[in-house]
C-alpha cells in the first residue's frame, strides 16, 4: 500500500508539469499531489520516512527530467539523485500528528518550501520546485512577488496540508476540518493577494519598448556543422528582416537572436561581421547576438550588442555554466566519456548582464539555464534594468514537453523581479511576459522557424522580492530549525543525561 501511494503521488506531481501525456501539463493536480505522500509519512519512524522520501524523489524527478536520459543516461541519473534530496528533507522533518493542527498546517508547507530553497542553494540553481507547475496561470504565481517561487510552493503545499489535516483522522473530522481547512483556505487566499500588493516605487523608465525575438529552429546535430554555418547565419538574417518589416521596427528597437546563434566568435568573422554591421545600419535596429567569443585563449558563452549605427557595444559572458554540459568539473573529467558529457568547455563570466541601449534604457541579459537563477533578475531590477531578455539554445531538447518545462521559469522571474521579459529560443518556446507574469502576444510555435515582435510595458516597479530576496524561504528554514530544536530540548527531561554516539 505505501508503495502504491508513493507512485500515485509521484505521478500526480509529474503530470502537474508539462509531460509526455499532457504536453502543457495539468497544474491543478499539484493542489492534491502531496496527499498520498503525507499518508505514507504519517506515524512512521525516521528511517522509514527517509526511504519513502527517497523513493518519491527518484520516481517524481526521474519522470520529470526523463527527456535528459537519451542525451546522457549518466547525467540523468546524477541529476535525479541530487533532485531527490528535497523530498528526503521533507520526509525527515515531517511533523508529528500529535501537534496542534494549526501548527502542523504551518510546519508542513514551511518544511517543503525550506527544502526546495536548500536544494537550490546546494545546486546553485537550475531546479524545478512545485511552484513552477503554476507558471502558466498568472494569478497563481503572484505570491512570487513577495517570496519568490518558494512562496508559490508554500501556498500549494498549504492547500494540500489543510485538506489532509481536515480529513486525515476519523472521528474528529469536523474539528480538524474547522481547525485545518478553514485556516488553510484563508492563508492560501492571503498568499495570492500578497503578490499583487502595490509595487515599491522604482526608477525604471516609463513607457513601452519594442523587442523582437528570432527563433531559427536549428537542430542539435546541425548547430556546430561548419558546412552549414553560412546557411544558419543567413536564416537568422532573413528572419530579422522579416520581423523588422512586418512589425515596422526601427528607431532604436531591439532584435534578439538566440544563444550561440554564431557558434564561433562573430567579431573575428571576416564575412559575417561586416554584413551584420551593414544590416543593423540598413534596418535601423539594435541586435543582441549570441556568440561563442574567444578572449585570451578562453571560450565564453556570450551575448554581444550591435548598435543600429553598426558599432559594437556591451558584452555579457554567461556566469552560471551548466555542469557536465558547458563546463566539466576537474573531478569528473575522467568520467565525461562514460557520462556522454563534456562536449563544451566554456569559461564563466564575472559580471552581471546589464547593457545600455540608446535612449538610456538598460537591458538585463541572461543566457539559457540562467533563467533559473532568481538572484540574477533581482540584481537586474535593483540596478535599473527596464526589461530582461533570456537567450536560449534549446535545440538539444527533442521532446516538446522538455521545451515547455524549461520555459516555466520565465513568467516566475518576471513576477519576482517586476521586469517584463522576452525569451528568445532556438527551437522554442519564444515568448514574452509583462511584470505580472502575463503573456504578451502569442508564443511562436515549438520547433518551427519564426520571429515575433513584442511591446513591453515598462515601469511596473520593484517588487518586495527583488528588494529583499529569499527572506521568506530563509524564514521557513529558520522556523523549521527553531521548532525542531525546541521540541528536541523539550523531550529531554531535567536531570536526565544523554550520550550522543
Amino acid at each position: 500500500m505505501p508503495a502504491a501511494l508513493i507512485l500515485i503521488s509521484a505521478l500526480l506531481y509529474y503530470f502537474s508539469f508539462p509531460n509526455f501525456v499532457f504536453v502543457k501539463g495539468a497544474p491543478f493536480l499539484a493542489w492534491g499531489c502531496a496527499l498520498p505522500f503525507f499518508y505514507v509519512l504519517e506515524g512512521r519512524f525516521a528511517g522509514q520516512r527517509l526511504w519513502a522520501g527517497l523513493a518519491w524523489g527518484l520516481l517524481a524527478n526521474g519522470m520529470l527530467v526523463s527527456w535528459l536520459f537519451p542525451l546522457s543516461p549518466g547525467g540523468w541519473f546524477l541529476f535525479v539523485v541530487v533532485l531527490a534530496v528535497q523530498p528526503v528533507i521533507v520526509a525527515l522533518f515531517y511533523p508529528s500528528a500529535a501537534l496542534h493542527p494549526v501548527l502542523r498546517f504551518l510546519l508542513i508547507p514551511s518544511v517543503w518550501a525550506a527544502s526546495e530553497w536548500v536544494r537550490a542553494w546546494l545546486l546553485g540553481g537550475f531546479v524545478w520546485g512545485l511552484g513552477y507547475s503554476q507558471a502558466g496561470i498568472a494569478v497563481m504565481i503572484q505570491p512570487a512577488a513577495f517570496g519568490g517561487v518558494y512562496a508559490v510552493t508554500w501556498v500549494i503545499v498549504a492547500a494540500n496540508a489543510a485538506f489532509y489535516i481536515g480529513m486525515g483522522s476519523s472521528g474528529r473530522c469536523r474539528c480538524r476540518l474547522w481547525r485545518g481547512v478553514v485556516p488553510g483556505v484563508v492563508l492560501c487566499i492571503a498568499g495570492v493577494a500578497a503578490g499583487v500588493m502595490p509595487r515599491i516605487p522604482s526608477v525604471m523608465t516609463p513607457g513601452c519598448r519594442r523587442v523582437a525575438a528570432v527563433q531559427p529552429d536549428i537542430g542539435y546535430s546541425e548547430k556546430t556543422r561548419e558546412d552549414l554555418y553560412d546557411v544558419h547565419a543567413a536564416r537568422h538574417l532573413a528572419l530579422t528582416r522579416q520581423v523588422v518589416t512586418a512589425a515596422g521596427l526601427g528607431a532604436g528597437d531591439l532584435v534578439v537572436w538566440p544563444e550561440t546563434a554564431f557558434p564561433d566568435d562573430i567579431r573575428t568573422d571576416l564575412q559575417w561581421r561586416p554584413q551584420l554591421e551593414r544590416t543593423a545600419r540598413e534596418l535601423g535596429v539594435n541586435l543582441l547576438i549570441g556568440s561563442a567569443l574567444l578572449r585570451q585563449g578562453k571560450d565564453f558563452n556570450s551575448a554581444i550588442l550591435l548598435f543600429s549605427d553598426g558599432g559594437w557595444g556591451s558584452v555579457y559572458d554567461k556566469v552560471h555554466l551548466v555542469p557536465l554540459c558547458e563546463s566539466t568539473p576537474a573531478a569528473l573529467e575522467g568520467m565525461s566519456h562514460l557520462l556522454r558529457v563534456g562536449r563544451y568547455h566554456f569559461s564563466p563570466g564575472s559580471r552581471p548582464g546589464l547593457m545600455r541601449l540608446p535612449g538610456g534604457v538598460f537591458l538585463g541579459v541572461a543566457i539559457c539555464s540562467e533563467e533559473f537563477y532568481p538572484d540574477m533578475f533581482r540584481r537586474m531590477s535593483q540596478e535599473g534594468a527596464s526589461f530582461a531578455v533570456v537567450m536560449l539554445n534549446d535545440g538539444w531538447f527533442i521532446r516538446r514537453e522538455a521545451l515547455l518545462l524549461h520555459a516555466l521559469a520565465a513568467p516566475l522571474r518576471a513576477v519576482e523581479s517586476g521586469l517584463p521579459l522576452v525569451r528568445a529560443a532556438n527551437t522554442g518556446r519564444t515568448c514574452a511576459f509583462d511584470g505580472l507574469g502575463r503573456p504578451l502576444g502569442l508564443p511562436l510555435e515549438l520547433q518551427q522557424p519564426g520571429a515575433a515582435a513584442y511591446a513591453l510595458p515598462l515601469g511596473a516597479g520593484i517588487t518586495f522580492y527583488a528588494r529583499w530576496g529569499d527572506v521568506f524561504a530563509m524564514g521557513c528554514v529558520l522556523f523549521v530549525i527553531i521548532f525542531f530544536m525546541f521540541t528536541h530540548c523539550q523531550s529531554i527531561r531535567p536531570g536526565e543525561r544523554h550520550v550522543v554516539s
